[in-house]
């Protein structure tokens, strides 16, 4: 799991903590700060689990390049993306890792989710590859993928720095 992080004292804890206690419990979760100035680290090195792993950057590099440099720093098959503000569902790792398991023809997948807080609603994306391509017409249809690592190698695929805050569009 890569999680880049800036600034986000009072979510990550509670970000972490979703992903530690995930159905599926085979990964390591990388969080990459990219210099926050606030107690963001300080909280991470808090949690005693040993397959999180802190890198710190020793400038700001903005999300698209945060994300980059945390992708060369990942030699797992798969890769899941999840921001430091968000909290996952405890079997969205073992419903991402089995459907790409079970279907090697699949390249990335992703899920919906819940806006919580003063926005609360449901959001749900296109299921079928046909209608994804539709929908990105319109708005981003991956959030919060998971994606074999062999697609941003192979294909020499990267964050576009360019494209904030559409970055992973």
């Amino acid at each position: 799991v890569l999680m880049p992080t800036y600034n986000v004292t009072p979510y990550v804890k509670e970000a972490i903590e979703s992903v530690l206690q995930q159905t599926y419990r085979d990964f390591a979760l990388l969080v990459i700060d990219d210099c926050s100035t606030d107690n963001t680290v300080a909280i991470v090195r808090q949690i005693n689990d040993p397959r999180i792993r802190v890198v710190q950057n020793e400038r700001n590099l903005g999300l698209a390049e945060n994300l980059n440099r945390g992708l060369s720093l990942i030699s797992t098959e798969y890769v899941s993306r999840m921001d430091g503000d968000d909290i996952a569902e405890p079997q969205w790792l073992e419903r991402e890792v089995s459907i790409l398991d079970s279907h090697p023809d699949i390249g990335i997948c992703g899920g919906g989710f819940e806006r919580f807080g003063s926005c609360k609603s449901l959001v749900r994306f296109p299921e079928h590859h046909e209608d994804c391509l539709t929908n990105m017409l319109f708005e981003c249809s991956i959030i919060v993928p998971t994606f074999r690592m062999s697609l941003y190698r192979d294909r020499g695929l990267r964050y576009r720095t360019d494209a904030f805050p559409a970055e992973d569009y």
